[in-house]
């Protein structure tokens, strides 16, 4: 994997890597933009990846949460099922 920084802001600019595709190995190109301040932190809210020159996937973040209250009851462990 190779990354690239902006020589201005030193923020993740894109990275190149291969993965494994459908018909063997390719190349994937990522770039991350439109940093914005969140609590004094730097974050990408949009990523391109393309895959062997070709757009492959586009996503746009709409909010970043830092350190937001977790849900407890997401941890519960379930009960057993009851004996038949």
């Amino acid at each position: 994997m190779k990354l690239y920084f902006d020589p201005t802001t030193h923020l993740l600019a894109a990275a190149h890597y291969q993965s494994e595709g459908q018909h063997g190995m390719v190349d994937n190109d990522q770039r991350w933009s439109d940093y914005r301040t969140v609590d004094g932190k730097q974050f990408a809210y949009a990523t391109t990846i393309y895959r062997d020159g070709a757009k492959f996937l586009e996503s746009h973040v709409v909010e970043v949460n830092l350190n937001s209250k977790i849900d407890e009851s997401l941890f519960v462990k379930p009960e057993a099922p009851a004996a038949k």
